[in-house]
């Protein structure tokens, strides 16, 4: 495609809707930051990004459910992408949607299984619907990949009542 068919009246291509969405986002101006990314799907709805972009604003106007629908069109454009794969799975968690939110973490950890966000929002989905050891074992991981991660032993300490923990004490300890 070139660049020329990539334009609208406004002589702006699907690329400089895009930046414009993220500088309007940036400086709090959600309204335009949502008509940026809208042109810029418009113009190039093959491209994840975009979707991305306009999820984001969404979430943060609280439409959590178009949100969800947008964060889900990024993937079927780009199944690879962590970001939204892992937003999706957020998604999920904030509306109550547990077995899909689930279904998304996996999915995230399957592209990078070292994920510290991945691994701590499975852990915490997990903490949320009483699935202590899993959590815990969820947090452990973080920890493996980065044992400064303060919240996920903040929350592991939280799970102490549930699950042995011991190891990890001895770990802090030793940073101390």
């Amino acid at each position: 495609m070139n660049d020329s068919s990539n334009r609208v009246q406004s002589g702006l291509t699907a690329k400089d809707w895009f930046e414009h969405g993220y500088e309007y986002k940036r400086i709090g101006d959600l309204t335009c930051a949502l008509d940026a990314f809208r042109r810029s799907i418009k113009l190039a709805g093959h491209v994840a990004a975009p979707w991305l972009g306009l999820a984001q604003v969404l979430d943060a106007n609280g439409q959590f459910e178009d949100a969800r629908q947008c964060l889900a069109q990024s993937i079927l454009v780009e199944p690879n992408n962590l970001a939204a794969r892992l937003q999706l799975a957020n998604a999920h968690k904030n509306l109550g949607y547990v077995e899909d939110a689930e279904q998304e973490y996996r999915c995230a950890l399957k592209i990078n299984p070292k994920s510290t966000a991945v691994l701590f929002g499975i852990g915490q989905l997990f903490e949320d619907i009483g699935r202590p050891s899993d959590a815990a074992n969820a947090y452990r991981e973080a920890l493996k990949q980065d044992f400064s991660m303060t919240e996920a032993l903040s929350s592991l300490l939280g799970l102490s009542r549930h699950v042995d923990i011991s190891n990890e004490l001895v770990q802090a300890q030793a940073l101390l």
